[in-house]
């Protein structure tokens, strides 16, 4: 396949899958640490039953393989069986709501550059991003603390925000602080 064609296709697949909705800015609020935090939280307890149920039933599998350490098989199952849950709880659903149940829960909601949802930046942002982010003991989860638009540095890295949506209760739309 021609490496023009492909990147032909996969642009208008990309075109495709872009969401875009107005938002009127001042109702947005990016969301705190602490608030990103639990929402984390919710979605790994959801997460890890997920993962469970995908890895436990070829564990065996894996073991009568009896692969040796330096075979590239002894790595690609494991990673396959770990990254296939990943992209159906943490992909799909920030590329087609914009949110996971734990962000929901808050009313927290992903949003790119000029509030759409690039499939690519939002691979980009729940692939390497959150690894490089978790890999470096968590250390990229704290650059909210100190970036304006409290992004992390998988946010930064894929150009997205995490705003909340959280209505007061008779107050109307939550207003920034």
């Amino acid at each position: 396949m021609n490496h023009k064609i492909f990147t032909k296709k996969f642009r208008d697949l990309s075109e495709y899958f872009t969401f875009q909705w107005q938002v009127d800015e001042k109702y947005l609020t990016y969301t705190k640490l602490v608030d990103r935090w639990y929402a984390a939280t919710i979605d790994f307890s959801f997460f890890l039953p997920l993962y469970l149920l995908c890895k436990n039933p070829f564990e065996r599998q894996l073991e009568r393989l009896n692969l040796e350490p330096t075979s590239l098989r002894a790595y690609i199952l494991p990673f396959l069986l770990a990254f296939v849950p990943w992209l159906l709880y943490f992909y799909l659903p920030t590329l087609l709501f914009g949110k996971t149940l734990g962000k929901k829960a808050l009313g927290m909601e992903v949003i790119g550059k000029n509030h759409q949802r690039d499939p690519f930046n939002i691979f980009i942002r729940e692939t390497i991003g959150k690894a490089l982010s978790i890999a470096t003991l968590g250390s990229g989860y704290f650059v909210a603390l100190i970036h304006p638009k409290r992004k992390t540095f998988h946010d930064i890295l894929s150009n997205t925000s995490v705003v909340s949506h959280l209505l007061d209760k008779g107050k109307g739309p939550r207003t920034p602080e």
